[in-house]
């Protein structure tokens, strides 16, 4: 599980859930749900992604289908806090996942 500011991305299995957090009146913490959307097409959401990679992943973005000899890079960003370069393969989720790992 990974805490991003005010909200819980839960990444298990094939389906990512949102949860949003707020306190109640007596300043427990509450989750709800928020609704997805699923996406057909991995550059529908590797647009979207990209278009928002500073508020939705907190990194920089550097390239879009970058390709370094035999090797296309989908997504590249940069974590200026770790001084790191991020590199994203999006994938669309598949029944085996298994396939996810056979990245070519």
């Amino acid at each position: 599980m990974m805490f991003i500011k005010k909200y819980i991305y839960n990444w298990g299995g094939s389906n990512v859930k949102l949860y949003k957090v707020k306190p109640d009146s007596t300043d427990q913490l509450l989750l709800s749900e928020i609704d997805s959307i699923g996406f057909t097409k991995e550059k529908r959401l590797q647009n979207l992604i990209e278009d928002n990679i500073s508020l939705t992943l907190g990194i920089n973005f550097i390239a879009s289908e970058f390709t370094v000899g035999k090797y296309r890079m989908d997504t590249i960003g940069y974590d200026t806090e770790v001084q790191s370069f991020i590199i994203i393969e999006w994938q669309i989720a598949r029944n085996n996942l298994n396939e996810f790992n056979d990245v070519n």
